[in-house]
Order: structure tokens, then sequence, then C-alpha cells
């Protein structure tokens, strides 16, 4: 091979790797934009899903503020009345003891109206048995009396 035929090869080699490598490049270059353009499209999907997740979250957050707050106000009613029922349950503690009051004092004066009314049958019993004794005595005594001027009267 002479030199000029090597110089010609050489130069065909040349020109097909400048085309090779134009070609790499236009490739390169044209997966370069295909990626930018795939960046772009995943960009914009990747906003709408964390938009989407933004929406579905503060949604999700006002839900569980919302059941907090009725969980707030179904809390708050329940001390309310819980707070209002031990408040009449005082009041009617408080009556109670007044009525307890109430049924041990007349329990007392009851007792003590029983205990004076049954001495007093008791003390009226005895005072009776006194009276029936000294009656049949005086009526013994009439009696013999009696019986003595019977004696003495002439039949």
């Amino acid at each position: 091979m002479t030199q000029g035929e090597f110089d010609a090869n050489l130069h065909r080699f040349d020109e097909r790797m400048q085309r090779l490598f134009a070609r790499s490049d236009e490739r390169h270059q044209e997966n370069v934009r295909s990626n930018e353009r795939l960046l772009a499209e995943m960009d914009k999907r990747h906003a709408a899903l964390l938009e989407s997740f933004r929406v579905m979250f503060d949604r999700r957050l006002g839900d569980l503020n919302q059941r907090m707050d009725d969980f707030k106000a179904q809390t708050s009613a329940d001390v309310d009345r819980i707070r209002e029922e031990m408040g009449e349950m005082r009041k009617e503690s408080r009556l109670l003891r007044w009525n307890i009051w109430v049924a041990a004092c007349a329990t007392v004066i009851g007792i003590a109206s029983f205990n004076s009314a049954t001495t007093s049958a008791v003390l009226d019993a005895f005072e009776s048995g006194r009276n029936t004794a000294a009656a049949i005595a005086e009526a013994r005594h009439a009696a013999e009396h009696h019986d003595a001027r019977e004696r003495e009267r002439p039949p």
C-alpha cells in the first residue's frame, strides 16, 4: 500500500468516524432532548400527584380536625351533663339528709311518746290495781260491817 492509498484510507476512515461521531452526537442530543421531555412530563406528573396529595391530605386533616372538634364538643357536653347530674345529686343528697333528720326526729318523738304511753299505762294499771285493792278492802270491810250488823239484829 502506498502512501497515497494509506492517506486515502485514513481520510475515509476519518470521515467515517466523523459521521459516526456526528450520528452519535445527534443520538446523544436526541436522547438528551427526549430525557428533558420525559423529565418535564415527570415533573408535571409529580407536581400533579403532589398537588393531589396535598388536597387529599388537607381534606383528611380537615376531617380529622372536624372529628376532633366534634369529640371535644361531645366531651364538653358530657362533662357539663355530669356536672349538672352531680349538682342534682348534691341537692337530692341534701334533701335526703333533711328527710333522714326529720325521720330520725319523728322516730325519737314516736319512741318517746310510746315510752310515755307505756309508762302511763303501767302507772294507770298499778294505780288501778292499788285502787282495786283498796276498793276490795273497803268492800270487805263494808261486808264485814254489814255482816256484823246483820248478826246483831234480831232475827
